[in-house]
């Protein structure tokens, strides 16, 4: 597993600030071991990014087991935990648009699991 950059230079911090808010995920959880961690108001699961440099390797982890499955994108390491990964699945793309088009699909899948979380609480209270 690539280790992100850490500290996190200017340029890159930059960029996934950006690449979080352009993509939902607007709520800054602060910065560990050269990961930021975002969470959305919208959809469900938090993510982290990294990057190895302002160059790439640009990294996404994805908290929740269910939108990574659906993502459908090969992780980038076998998922043994490294001291400073976060938990999740971590992914690797080459360019920042691929981790764009990356976070566009968690972000919507976030959403998608969440409606049908909310759909089967209502149903159940429905049913009692």
């Amino acid at each position: 597993m690539i280790s992100p950059q850490a500290p996190l230079s200017f340029v890159v911090r930059t960029e996934l600030h950006k690449a979080a808010f352009d993509n939902g995920f607007r709520i800054d959880l602060g910065l560990d071991s050269g990961w930021l961690h975002f969470r959305s108001t919208t959809a469900q699961g938090d993510i982290w990014l990294g990057a190895g440099s302002k160059d790439g390797p640009w990294l996404l982890a994805v908290g929740l087991a269910a939108v990574a499955t659906e993502l459908g994108i090969p992780p980038a390491a076998p998922s043994t935990a490294a001291v400073n990964e976060p938990p999740g699945t971590v992914y690797s793309f080459n360019a920042i648009d691929e981790l764009h088009d990356a976070l566009d699909r968690t972000y919507r899948l976030g959403v998608t699991f969440g409606g049908r979380r909310f759909a089967l609480q209502e149903v159940r209270s429905i049913e009692r």
